[in-house]
C-alpha cells in the first residue's frame, strides 16, 4: 500500500533506473504493465487496505497505539501480511486489481527493494508525511472500533458512567471539603490574628527587656571599670610590696643557698661512704650467695634422691599394702571362722547340757511317779513295812 501510494511512482521515474538495478527485465516488464493504467492518473488511487480480521490477527506485530504508528511499523507489518496473506485484494474504484497486487507483493519479496523504499521515506514530502500519518491514525482509529464487541463498548460505557457519577460524588466531596476548608481557614485567621497580637506584645516586651538589659549592662561596665582601676592601684602597691619581699627573700635564698651547699657537700660525703659500704656488702653478699647456692644445690641433689627413694618406697609400699591387705583379710577371715566355730561348739554343749537337764528332770520326775503310784497301791496291811524295809 505504502509502495503503491508514494513509493511506486519514485521508483517507476526517470526510465525505471531504480527498478531496473533490482528486477530482472521480465519482472520489470510485469510491473510496467500492471502499473500503466495507474501512472497516467491525475487523482491518488486508493488502496482498500486488508481484512479487519486479519488486521485483529496482525494487531500484535505492529504494536501501536492511536498516537504511536510509524512508517517502520507499517513496514514490518505490511512484510509479515504479504507474507501471511497471500491471496490479498487491492481494488480500484471497487474492482479487484490482483496484478497491482502481485506486483507490491514482487516487490516486496525484494529485500534491496524494501531498503530502498524506507531510504525513499526520507524524499517525502512534509505535506504528505502528516497526511500519511493522519490517515494511519485514521485506519489504526476506525480498526480499534471495529475490532471492539458490544458486550466490550457496553462495558466500556458502563466503565464511563461509573467514573461520571463517581467524578460527580468527587465534585460534591470537593465542594463540601472547601466549605470545610474555607471555615478552617478563617479560624486559622482568627488565630494567626490572635497570635500576631501576642507577638507584638512579646515583641514590645523583648523591646522593654532588651533596653533594661542594654542599660544594666552599661551600669556594670561603668561599675566594673570603677573596681578596675581600683584593683589596678591596690595591685600597683601590692606589686611595691612583693617586690620588697622578693628581694628579702632573695637574700634568705643566698643565705640559704650556702647553707644547702654545705650540708649537700656533707651528706655527698656520706653518701660515697654508704656506696662504698654498699659495694662491699654487695661483694660479700655475691661470695655468700655462691657458697650457699652450692650447699643448695648440694641440698637439693640430696633432697631429689630422696625424693625418688621416697617413690620407690611408696611403690613398695603400695605393692606391700595389697598384699597386706589380701593377709589382714585373710586373717580376719580365719579369725571369724575360729570365732564361729569357738560359737558353735559352745552353742553345741550348752545345747547338750540343757538337754542333758531337761533330760535328768524329766527321768526324775518320771522315777517319782512311778514311786508314787506303787505307795498307793502298797497302802494295804504291811505296806508301810515293806517300804520302809526298801527304804
Amino acid at each position: 500500500m505504502l509502495i503503491k501510494q508514494i513509493c511506486l511512482p519514485m521508483l517507476l521515474e526517470n526510465n525505471e533506473k531504480l527498478l531496473a538495478l533490482h528486477l530482472k527485465n521480465e519482472e520489470l516488464l510485469f510491473v510496467l504493465e500492471a502499473c500503466s493504467p495507474y501512472l497516467n492518473q491525475t487523482e491518488d488511487v486508493e488502496l482498500s487496505g486488508p481484512d479487519v480480521r486479519d488486521i485483529s490477527e496482525h494487531g500484535s506485530e505492529i504494536g501501536t497505539s492511536k498516537k504511536d504508528f510509524t512508517s517502520k511499523n507499517i513496514l514490518s507489518w505490511g512484510s509479515s501480511f504479504v507474507k501471511k496473506s497471500k491471496s490479498s485484494r487491492i481494488s480500484v474504484e471497487g474492482r479487484e486489481d490482483p496484478e497491482v497486487c502481485k506486483v507490491i507483493q514482487l516487490l516486496w519479496n525484494k529485500p534491496p527493494i524494501r531498503q530502498l523504499v524506507k531510504d525513499l521515506l526520507k524524499d517525502v514530502s512534509p505535506e504528505a508525511s502528516a497526511f500519511l500519518t493522519h490517515i494511519k491514525n485514521l485506519q489504526v482509529y476506525t480498526m480499534t472500533n471495529i475490532s471492539t464487541t458490544p458486550l466490550e463498548e457496553h462495558a466500556r460505557e458502563k466503565y464511563l458512567r461509573r467514573i461520571w457519577h463517581h467524578n460527580e460524588q468527587l465534585k460534591e466531596d470537593i465542594s463540601l471539603f472547601s466549605t470545610k476548608l474555607e471555615e478552617q481557614y478563617n479560624e486559622i485567621q482568627f488565630k494567626v490574628i490572635a497570635k500576631k497580637l501576642l507577638i507584638n506584645q512579646y515583641e514590645s516586651k523583648i523591646e522593654r527587656v532588651n533596653k533594661k538589659c542594654k542599660d544594666d549592662i552599661r551600669k556594670r561596665v561603668y561599675d566594673s571599670e570603677r573596681r578596675m582601676i581600683s584593683d589596678w592601684k591596690e595591685s600597683e602597691i601590692q606589686q611595691e610590696s612583693l617586690f620588697n619581699e622578693v628581694k628579702t627573700l632573695e637574700a634568705k635564698m643566698k643565705t640559704m643557698l650556702s647553707d644547702h651547699l654545705a650540708q649537700e657537700k656533707e651528706q655527698r660525703a656520706k653518701r660515697l661512704k654508704v656506696e662504698t659500704q654498699l659495694i662491699n656488702w654487695l661483694n660479700k653478699y655475691d661470695t655468700d650467695i655462691g657458697e650457699k647456692q652450692a650447699e643448695y644445690d648440694e641440698i637439693m641433689a640430696g633432697f631429689e634422691d630422696e625424693q625418688r627413694q621416697m617413690e620407690e618406697l611408696k611403690e613398695q609400699f603400695d605393692t606391700q599394702q595389697e598384699e597386706y591387705e589380701r593377709l589382714m583379710k585373710e586373717k580376719a577371715d580365719e579369725e571369724q571362722r575360729i570365732h564361729e566355730e569357738k560359737t558353735y561348739l559352745f552353742l553345741r554343749s550348752r545345747a547338750a547340757r540343757r538337754i542333758q537337764r531337761y533330760w535328768r528332770a524329766y527321768r526324775a520326775r518320771k522315777l517319782a511317779r512311778k514311786k508314787g503310784k506303787k505307795k498307793r497301791k502298797g497302802g494295804g496291811g504291811g505296806g508301810g513295812g515293806s517300804a520302809k524295809g526298801k527304804k
